[in-house]
């Protein structure tokens, strides 16, 4: 996949919502949306500060949720993307 104009795709940290037992508990909430993960596809951005595969800390005010494959990923513009995780 090549990501167009400046937009990142990011997996979320999905492993922090969460569980009762064994039921799952989704975050519906925008603000109970994770705001870590790790980028999955970057454009070719110059300016960008992280590349595929860094985890990063991002705006969760900002994503758009979307489904790619079978892994639900946000997207954000790379100027949301506020710290990469060392």
């Amino acid at each position: 996949m090549k990501m167009a104009g400046d937009k990142v795709l990011i997996l979320p940290d999905w492993a922090k919502e969460e569980r009762y037992g064994s039921i799952h508990l989704p975050a519906k909430r925008q603000r109970d949306l994770p705001n870590t993960g790790v980028v999955k596809h970057s454009p070719q951005n110059p300016d960008a500060e992280f590349k595929v595969g860094d985890r990063v800390i991002f705006d969760r005010h900002k994503q758009q949720l979307m489904m790619v494959g079978d892994e639900q990923l946000a997207l954000v513009k790379v100027a949301d993307v506020m710290a990469l995780v060392v």
